[in-house]
């Protein structure tokens, strides 16, 4: 994720040289480009530290003026899992597929550790990863448990947008409610540390007769 800051009207006025702009902390990256970017800090919270600094002080005023801030950042804003269908009626004994992809909301993905839950009702037959990423690790219980899925991007390719994962096979074993769930336990956005997404996942529910 890029961080990209202005300067407040009210504390800098509209002149060259005017102010500068100090984004400082252990947890800030100089980018090749110029730009900065971030990860979390030692107490893993998402926050950057910044200094505004004003040679003319506040309007009214003159001298050196600094104010410094910490700033939440929502690192992870708009990334989302999916499954596809996430719901629907089958029978016993029958297979049906079942797509994973992730909404990277604008991120660059780079790396991903998924968990794929589903109770005894559904065996996971297969997982076919898309190899939109190189898999590292794909394995699990092929009934009931959890089944993990991890993979990451090692080119220097972007992966934004809405992102195929890949492709469950399940095989009914009983009538009922059958549930299944996604959950990211680990995601890196672009080249920053890697962020533990929290509350990213998605349910699917399938009637089975």
């Amino acid at each position: 994720m890029l961080l990209y800051l202005v300067t407040h009207p009210q504390i800098f006025r509209p002149k060259a040289g005017g102010g500068t702009i100090e984004v400082f902390g252990d947890n800030i990256i100089n980018l090749p480009n110029g730009q900065k970017g971030f990860t979390v800090n030692a107490q893993g919270q998402p926050v950057i530290n910044i200094r505004l600094t004003s040679p003319f002080g506040p309007p009214g005023q003159t001298g050196n003026n600094q104010q410094v801030n910490t700033i939440p950042i929502p690192i992870n804003q708009g990334v989302s899992l999916q499954l596809s269908p996430s719901s629907g009626n089958q029978t016993v004994g029958s297979s049906f597929d079942v797509g994973i992809s992730l909404n990277s909301g604008g991120n660059n993905i780079s790396f991903v550790d998924l968990n794929i839950v589903s109770d005894k009702i559904l065996t996971i037959g297969s997982f076919t990863p898309s190899g939109t990423f190189k898999t590292l690790v794909v394995n699990g219980p092929p009934q009931g448990g959890t089944y993990r899925f991890v993979a990451g991007n090692s080119s220097t390719q972007v992966i934004s947008g809405n992102i195929n994962i890949g492709t469950i096979h399940f095989i009914t074993n009983s009538t009922g409610t059958a549930n299944a769930s996604v959950t990211a336990k680990e995601v890196t956005v672009g080249g920053a540390s890697p962020v533990d997404i929290q509350a990213t996942s998605a349910t699917g529910t399938y009637n089975i007769k």
